[in-house]
């Protein structure tokens, strides 16, 4: 708490008392590690006041702007605004997308393919 006090004085920030506050339930309960999760929130609501919709896009591999184009159209759709992507890449995947907007996630993965074979199979037993 203190360290993050000196750090904004010396950038030349003055927290009024609220942020103050702010920084002594995060840094002082140790809760730095929701500061990210904090940060996203934020974000999306930014984002939701401009009338957009927050989407998480995860691929396999870095999306061209096409095929981010068919994502946006996708997910105007459902969603029937204007998507802001948050991209991250994870090669696990193997090929494919996962989104998830709206509280509702789309896994057209290879490795969401085979989890779902997987699970059929052992469901049939």
């Amino acid at each position: 708490y203190d360290l993050m006090l000196k750090l904004l004085k010396e950038a030349g920030v003055q927290p009024d008392e609220s942020f103050k506050n702010f920084l002594a339930i995060v840094f002082e309960r140790k809760r730095q590690k929701y500061l990210e999760l904090m940060v996203d929130v934020y974000e999306d609501l930014e984002v939701e006041a401009k009338g957009k919709i927050p989407v998480d896009v995860i691929s396999a591999y870095e999306l061209s702007d096409e095929e981010l184009e068919q994502l946006a159209k996708f997910v105007k759709k459902h969603a029937l605004r204007e998507p802001v992507f948050r991209k991250k890449v994870d090669e696990s995947l193997i090929a494919g997308v996962k989104l998830e907007f709206q509280g509702m996630s789309y896994d057209v993965s290879i490795i969401g393919r085979l989890r779902k074979i997987a699970r059929d199979v052992f469901r049939k037993g």
